[in-house]
């Protein structure tokens, strides 16, 4: 993914910092040693909290990064101001599972699948410290046979440019990725080596090891989408989707919960969705909440990053192009 210079206010630039994504969506990573709830790290993984790809800026709490089907047979209405109508009610946001919910992990998914070719576009809208952000992202799904290429860029006013790129496999398990890069100044990667079990950073850190069906922070928002399409039964409110997710850094281990079913109004028009949580890992974490879209083959079509503070940066779908 190419970068160009972005203008904007410079207190806008260094604002956003706080909140821009992972995928989304950079550098520099805050560890958090405690594991997450009701989910036992294992041996040598260390579990750290969420970034996405944005200028940095000082702040507290710590940096996030912005971010990773058929066309619609019901009549689209477009709406600039979307609106959201939950058809099911959430859970409790940060509740560990009870003993009752179901919890699947990326080494118990038994089948994926995985969207159609695509071109995503989404309007990006946020505020920060009373500042006003607004520029666009996109995000270019690509796979053939059994090799696949996701690519997610970002610009605007108040927003610094950065991109994504995940390469790799695909399998009746969905995505195996074997290249995550992502671009600001420079790049850094990780590389996936299967064979011996590690993630190697390209940004001289440890290795860290893989658990199956390890995934990094582009092809993870495809991921999600390819497991919940293949067996939508078997997703209900209230389950729990645990996956390892490597960063150019080091390797993390996320916990979505599935909210429930809500109708949006977005720029490209109305949808049906899924929506699902990523539980925080600390005080200071922000909330990732991503929507699938059934008739969009369960791919992201709004991404929101939400601040404790209260500030926040949404990715709103606005049209899709065919490959």
């Amino acid at each position: 993914m190419t970068q160009s210079a972005v203008h904007g206010r410079p207190g806008a630039v260094l604002a956003i910092g706080v909140i821009a994504a992972h995928l989304l969506v950079i550098q520099s990573l805050d560890t958090h040693d405690a594991p997450v709830p009701g989910l036992a790290a294992p041996p040598g993984l260390r579990v750290h909290t969420l970034h996405l790809d944005v200028a940095p800026t000082p702040a507290k709490a710590p940096e996030s990064q912005g971010i990773t089907g058929r066309t619609p047979t019901h009549a689209v209405t477009r709406s600039a101001n979307p609106t959201t109508v939950p058809t099911t009610g959430p859970t409790t946001p940060g509740s560990p599972p009870s003993a009752t919910a179901p919890t699947e992990t990326a080494a118990g998914a038994t089948a994926a699948r995985v969207a159609p070719s695509m071109h995503l576009r989404y309007a990006v809208s946020g505020r920060t410290r009373e500042q006003a952000v607004a520029g666009q992202a996109e995000l270019v799904w690509q796979h053939a046979g059994a090799r696949y290429e996701a690519r997610f860029t970002q610009e605007g006013t108040g927003l610094a440019r950065r991109s994504q790129h995940s390469a790799g496999q695909l399998t009746p398990q969905g995505l195996v990725p074997e290249r995550y890069a992502a671009r600001a100044r420079h790049e850094e990667a990780v590389h996936f080596e299967h064979a011996s079990g590690r993630a190697v950073f390209s940004a001289n850190r440890p290795a860290a090891a893989l658990q199956a069906g390890a995934q990094d922070r582009l092809s993870l928002l495809l991921q999600l989408g390819a497991r919940i399409a293949a067996q939508p039964q078997a997703h209900p409110p209230g389950t729990y989707l645990d996956l390892q997710t490597a960063t150019t850094r080091d390797a993390l281990v996320w916990r979505f919960r599935i909210e429930g079913r809500e109708e949006l109004a977005l720029p490209g028009g109305h949808l049906h969705t899924l929506r699902l949580v990523r539980l925080p890992l600390g005080t200071f974490e922000p909330e990732l909440e991503i929507w699938l879209a059934p008739a969009l083959d369960y791919v992201p079509v709004r991404m929101r990053l939400t601040q404790p503070a209260g500030d926040s940066l949404d990715y709103q779908w606005s049209g899709t192009d065919r490959r």
